[in-house]
């Protein structure tokens, strides 16, 4: 881990996650992430909240862009717009999404060591389209470009083919982690074993967020969304979100340890990767959910690589003199930052000092914050902050 001053860490617009391991709560997390940022948009012409949004909220620009399109649509009364074409856009970002996380955070995260940009620009994801055959469409090239990305993907990060992978994942998680590690094909196998014991620490058992399981629930979820709360609760508790609570899971599994949410990602990873089978793989991987609130005003749930995003906004006028009335943006990271939530829990079991430091790691690598994480052991308050996990911009790298 880096170690830099506090000043030097300084968060931009998006702010940061400052952590003490160790500390009692609600002290363990403080966040100073703005919870104004969306209102920025207030009094702007609706046509430019998608790009607005996606350059404040940079980590995930490409899916907040589309989220804000799907809640303007609703809002517009076409809650049915979403369709093909968005699913593949989410399913195409959140891949390569997990694949920056998988090659380029988590060797700085979890080993002290430099991301290989290299290997991930030779992913097809990061290529142009293959070029269309004649009568070929843009669904025909993603399907092929999603074909080459399968194969890349059983080479360079797997080491098996995902068929076989997933299919010992889903009999067995933690079995089949395990032996994947022992058998150590990749250098990503090779690093997830070389994790010390923190990484099987029994994690807090927090409610899954999934409001968006139906209409009512969401409708019912979305009368509390007014404004963005700086710790959002559902059904009056705190919830987490991420991999390990997609709707695609029929009784999602209580994955409590780091270790194993991070396999849980690699899960995903694969599952993305693999032809829609109309259940669990391919898009059908990540639901969307797309509700008219009220006539201007329109909400929409996506699963993200970091768990469920939402976007709600409000507009007057119509058409091209539409503006933004109002606009609320519940991120994965506001969630799973909660002052009480899994991860807050999680750090106050830890032991103060260094050691509570080095055992965050795999912790914050499993919940993934959007934003930087400032980590300073609990009984040197004064210390200079680790800058323990500088979130991950969503550019693609270039070849």
């Amino acid at each position: 881990m880096s170690v830099a001053s506090n000043h030097a860490a300084r968060p931009g617009l998006g702010g940061a996650l400052h952590l003490r391991p160790g500390a009692p709560l609600p002290h363990s997390v403080r966040s100073s992430r703005p919870l104004a940022v969306a209102h920025l948009a207030v009094g702007r012409p609706a046509a430019a909240l998608p790009g607005l949004l996606a350059s404040l909220f940079s980590a995930c620009g490409a899916v907040h862009r589309l989220c804000a399109t799907l809640a303007l649509a609703a809002a517009a009364g076409q809650a049915h717009a979403h369709g093909a074409a968005a699913r593949a856009l989410l399913q195409r970002q959140t891949l390569r999404d997990h694949l920056q996380a998988v090659l380029l955070a988590w060797p700085a995260q979890l080993a002290g060591e430099a991301g290989d940009a290299g290997a991930l620009s030779g992913c097809p994801l990061w290529q142009p389209l293959p070029p269309a055959a004649a009568g070929d469409d843009a669904a025909a090239a993603w399907a092929r470009c999603r074909r080459a990305t399968a194969d890349w993907l059983a080479a360079a990060v797997f080491g098996v083919p995902l068929a076989d992978w997933l299919a010992a994942w889903d009999a067995d998680p933690t079995a089949a982690l395990a032996a994947w590690c022992r058998q150590g094909r990749t250098a990503t196998a090779q690093r997830l074993a070389a994790l010390g014991p923190h990484a099987d620490r029994l994690l807090p058992v927090v409610p899954l967020l999934r409001p968006n399981a139906s209409a009512p629930a969401l409708r019912a979820f979305a009368a509390g969304t007014a404004a963005a709360p700086a710790a959002p609760l559902w059904q009056g508790h705190v919830a987490e979100t991420g991999v390990w609570t997609r709707l695609a899971e029929p009784a999602p599994q209580r994955l409590h340890s780091p270790r194993l949410r991070l396999g849980a990602r690699l899960a995903e990873l694969a599952r993305l990767a693999l032809p829609d089978d109309g259940q669990r793989s391919g898009a059908d991987a990540l639901a969307v959910a797309v509700l008219a609130l009220a006539p201007g005003e329109g909400l929409a749930c996506v699963e993200m690589a970091r768990g469920l995003l939402l976007h709600r906004v409000r507009c007057v006028g119509d058409g091209d003199a539409a503006t933004v009335a109002a606009c609320t943006v519940l991120s994965p990271t506001d969630w799973n930052a909660h002052p009480a939530g899994g991860l807050a829990q999680a750090l106050a079991r830890l032991p103060a000092g260094e050691a509570g430091v080095a055992a965050s790691a795999p912790l914050l690598a499993a919940y993934d914050p959007c934003v930087p994480c400032l980590i300073a052991p609990e009984t040197s308050p004064d210390q200079p902050a680790h800058v323990a996990h500088p979130a991950q911009a969503s550019e693609v790298p270039h070849a």
